[in-house]
């Protein structure tokens, strides 16, 4: 029996796979559990860990090591949740920062977000909003 994939599940899978293979030190590891995120905050995940990389790959060049790996990313109670271990000060910083936009951003497409949806709280857009 074939299994179905679909183009969401193959959309996750582009996306942990680009993540784990840009980022590898931060993702060395399977025990993260992937991405528990709506497919509209990739891209915010994506400008933070190049940020975060940037931070990294400088501050070694500078004689600092920072071993930082990602322990957790996931959605609760409508907000974006990034844990890591071995973060500094600016990486939180940079965290906190992402974390804020993500909330003002649709999880599902990437659109602004201007409603909360109750229930299964979730920050949407107008038209994710009213389907």
């Amino acid at each position: 029996m074939t299994k179905f994939i679909s183009d969401e599940d193959k959309i996750y899978s582009e996306f942990e796979t680009f993540m784990e293979t840009t980022y590898p030190e931060f993702f060395k590891h399977r025990s993260y559990g992937g991405f528990s995120i709506g497919i509209g905050w990739f891209q915010l995940l994506r400008d933070l860990f190049a940020k975060i990389n940037e931070y990294v790959v400088s501050e070694r060049n500078n004689g600092n090591v920072i071993e930082m790996r990602v322990a957790q990313i996931k959605e609760k109670f409508g907000e974006l949740r990034v844990y890591v271990d071995g973060a500094d000060d600016h990486i939180a910083h940079l965290i906190h920062e992402a974390e804020k936009v993500a909330y003002a951003t649709c999880e599902l497409c990437g659109k602004p977000a201007t409603h909360t949806k109750k229930g299964w709280l979730q920050r949407l857009c107008d038209g994710h909003a009213k389907s």
